[in-house]
C-alpha cells in the first residue's frame, strides 16, 4: 500500500512538475510578449510625443501670429475712428463756412432785389409824373 500511495505520490509530483513547467514557459512567453508589447508602444509613444511637441510649437506660432494680427486691427479701428471723427469735424467746419457763405448770398440777393425793386417803383412813379405833365 506504501509502494502505491508512494507511486501516486511520484505521479502526483511528476504531472504537478509538468504542469509548474508549462506554466512557467507560458509565464516567459506572455512576459516576452509583454516586454515587445512595452518596447512598440514606448517608439509610439516617443513618436507621438515629438508629433505633439511640434505641434504645439505650431499652435504657439499660430497664436502669436493671431495676436499680432489682432494688435494691428485694434490699432486700425482706432486709426480709423480717428479719421472718422476729424471728417466729422470737418464736415462740421465745412457747413459752418457755406452756411455762413450761403446766409451772405442770400442777404446780398435779397437786398439787391430789394434796391432792384425801390429803383423800379420809383423809376415808374418818376415816367407816370412825366406822363401826366
Amino acid at each position: 500500500m506504501v509502494e502505491i500511495i508512494l507511486g501516486i505520490g511520484v505521479a502526483v509530483a511528476i504531472v504537478y512538475t509538468v504542469f509548474c513547467i508549462s506554466f512557467m514557459i507560458n509565464v516567459q512567453r506572455l512576459s516576452n510578449t509583454f516586454d515587445n508589447f512595452l518596447k512598440n508602444t514606448e517608439s509610439n509613444l516617443n513618436q507621438t510625443l515629438s508629433e505633439m511637441k511640434t505641434a504645439l510649437e505650431n499652435i504657439r506660432n499660430i497664436t502669436g501670429d493671431i495676436y499680432a494680427i489682432t494688435s494691428e486691427t485694434k490699432r486700425l479701428a482706432h486709426a480709423i475712428s480717428n479719421v472718422e471723427n476729424d471728417i466729422n469735424k470737418f464736415s462740421i467746419y465745412i457747413r459752418t463756412i457755406l452756411s455762413r457763405n450761403v446766409q451772405a448770398n442770400i442777404a446780398g440777393i435779397k437786398a439787391g432785389i430789394k434796391a432792384a425793386t425801390l429803383n423800379v417803383v420809383k423809376n415808374l412813379r418818376e415816367r407816370k409824373k412825366n406822363d401826366h405833365e
